[in-house]
Parts: C-alpha cells; sequence; structure tokens
C-alpha cells in the first residue's frame, strides 16, 4: 500500500476529497493547517519522515485575490515560500508531487483557450506567485504534475458557491459580475481527475503542467443564473461591472486536451457538473419567510442553513421547532 500526503486537507478540495475518497490500495494522511504549516520547513519535514509518502497533493495556497493584493507577503510566504518547502521535502524523500495551480497564471488577453505551452503574464500577486511556484517545481523536480485549475466550486465554508447560496436568505436581489470569462469545475471533478493521475502514476516521461477544466466559458452571472435555476431558488441576479474594483484577466478559458488523452479523463460540460454536484447535496429550496405544511400544522421559516439541512420554523403561536429537512416530509404552500 502506498502512502499519499495530502496537504490542506479544509481547502474546499481537500475537504471533498475526505468525503469522497475510497480505496483498498492507497493510504491517504490527511493533514490542515493546524497539523502542519508548509511555510515551516522543520515540522514539516517531521511529517515526511514519519509518513514516507509516495506521493504528495499541495492544495494549500492563499487564493483569493483580493487578500493576494492587500497581503502580498502573505501570499508569497504561503503560496511560493510554502512551495519551495514542499519540493525541497520530495526530492529529499523521493517523493511525486501534484502540485494545485491556477489560470491565473495568465493575462486574460488571448481570445483563444490558453494551452500549457502559452506564455504566461500574470496580472494579480496571486497570479504571480503561482507562476513562480511552478517555476520552481520544474526546475527541481523530475517527477511531477502541475494542475492548473479554473474557479473551483464546492460546499464548502470558505468558497463562494456556498457564500452566494447563504446570501440568497437575506435578500432578493444580488449584484453579479458578467465582465469576467473563466471556466467552473466542481471540487468532485478535481478529486476524480487527482484519482486519475494516481491511478496511471506519475513518471519522468508524462511529468509537466496541465489544464484541468470544461471547455466552456462563462461569467460569473451566467454560473449563478444556472445555480439559482438548478435550485428554484427565486432571486433576482442583477449582472453588473466590476472591472474597476481589481486588475483580474478577463479571459481565462483554457484547453485541458492534453490532460485527457496522457490520462484517459472525459470532462463533463459545466451545466452537467455543477447539476450532478448540487443534486448530491440535496440542497433545500426552503428560504427564509416560507410558508409550509409540516406534521398537518402551518409554519413561517424563519431561518435556514443549507449547509446542515437545518431549518427554524415558527407556527402562528410562535412555537418555533429546528426541522432537520432531510429527513422530513412537508410541503410549501406559499413562497413569498
Amino acid at each position: 500500500m502506498i502512502n499519499i500526503l495530502v496537504l490542506g486537507s479544509r481547502t474546499v478540495i481537500g475537504s471533498e476529497y475526505i468525503r469522497s475518497f475510497s480505496s483498498e490500495v492507497r493510504n491517504f494522511i490527511f493533514l490542515d493547517q493546524e497539523d502542519t504549516d508548509i511555510r515551516n520547513l522543520i515540522s514539516l519535514e517531521k511529517i515526511f519522515e514519519k509518513e514516507c509518502p509516495t506521493y504528495c497533493i499541495n492544495l494549500v495556497e492563499l487564493n483569493d485575490i483580493r487578500k493576494c493584493n492587500f497581503s502580498p507577503i502573505t501570499a508569497f510566504d504561503i503560496n511560493e515560500l510554502g512551495c519551495k518547502n514542499v519540493v525541497h521535502l520530495c526530492k529529499k524523500y523521493d517523493c511525486k508531487l501534484i502540485h494545485i495551480s491556477s489560470n491565473q497564471v495568465f493575462d486574460g488577453k488571448k481570445s483563444s483557450y490558453y494551452k500549457e505551452s502559452d506564455d504566461c503574464n500574470s496580472v494579480t500577486i496571486y497570479g504571480k506567485t503561482k507562476n513562480n511556484s511552478e517555476k520552481y517545481v520544474i526546475e527541481n523536480l523530475k517527477e511531477y504534475v502541475i494542475l492548473r485549475l479554473p474557479k473551483v466550486y464546492g460546499m464548502h465554508h470558505d468558497n463562494f458557491l456556498l457564500d452566494m447560496i447563504e446570501t440568497s436568505k437575506k435578500t432578493s436581489e444580488i449584484l453579479v459580475s458578467f465582465d469576467f470569462s473563466d471556466n467552473y469545475i466542481s471540487a468532485r471533478e478535481v478529486c476524480k481527475g487527482i484519482d486519475s493521475i494516481l491511478e496511471k502514476g506519475i513518471y519522468s516521461s508524462n511529468s509537466g503542467i496541465y489544464h484541468f477544466s470544461p471547455k466552456k466559458s462563462i461569467s460569473d452571472y451566467d454560473f449563478f443564473c444556472e445555480v439559482f435555476k438548478i435550485l428554484n431558488i427565486p432571486v433576482n441576479l442583477i449582472p453588473s461591472s466590476f472591472l474597476e474594483d481589481f486588475k483580474t484577466p478577463e479571459f481565462l478559458g483554457m484547453d485541458s486536451e492534453k490532460f485527457s488523452k496522457e490520462f484517459n479523463f472525459e470532462f463533463k460540460t459545466w451545466i452537467r457538473d455543477l447539476r450532478s454536484y448540487l443534486e448530491s447535496f440535496f440542497v433545500n429550496t426552503l428560504k427564509v419567510g416560507y410558508i409550509i405544511k409540516y406534521k398537518r400544522k402551518t409554519y413561517r421559516v424563519v431561518s435556514v442553513d443549507w449547509y446542515k439541512k437545518e431549518a427554524v420554523i415558527s407556527d402562528l403561536n410562535t412555537e418555533t421547532i429546528l426541522l432537520y429537512y432531510e429527513n422530513e416530509k412537508y410541503s410549501i404552500i406559499n413562497a413569498i
């Protein structure tokens, strides 16, 4: 049985991997930032010494573009210094690396989909740190895969998908950007892609940079229109411009044919991926203010936590009940 060290178990991809992984031939060791800080070489080496991993999957990064712009030193420490420590130990302990990168390494000025061979010219601090980390991996390791990802969504406490769903509980109108064009992929599909890499294995002959993304490029507005359509949530999305808020590439579509051929992977369309992901979580259409029938009584929905699948409901006499709606039957009488 081979040991696989996963750094960043509390990231959107890491938490999805924990939920979905199943293997009798691989031993996964999941570590989060509290277990070890990749910026601390000494503590990180103790993990490598103890676990002797055959593969290391580095999911740790500061990927919030605004936070990177406001705190470039922190972005450097995590995205570059942390990566250098991981690379150093992979080389020392003969460990193969799967390193997560981003399409933000590009400047967004190309009119067609980016290929792995295209020049990088990032316009964001985040993209520049990821590009520098890529170069360090390539210069120092012989067996590695750098996986460039688009926007990754998941049912995670610190992800734009869940944030937007939570926002829809509190308001009937939401401003959404239509300026930028990007690919979208679920954390679950990324996990499947990583599994396909582990299944085939990493060798010097297939080491390199790979794009991992469905080909269709869309705006945030297009994406969230489909999200709320699938979930049947009545919210008015207002297309808005955010070009002046911060500098970011306008088009970041990627061509993933290289990955498909090398690792025998078939990408879902972004809509199919999104629908299957959302439906698998049974995210409910309950919303604050709805009138529902539950156990032959009428209630108003006071609050909803879709992540926990809980709702607080109140009857006309102000009696409140905590409803675990995943396992209970109810009907919506009036959607206000």
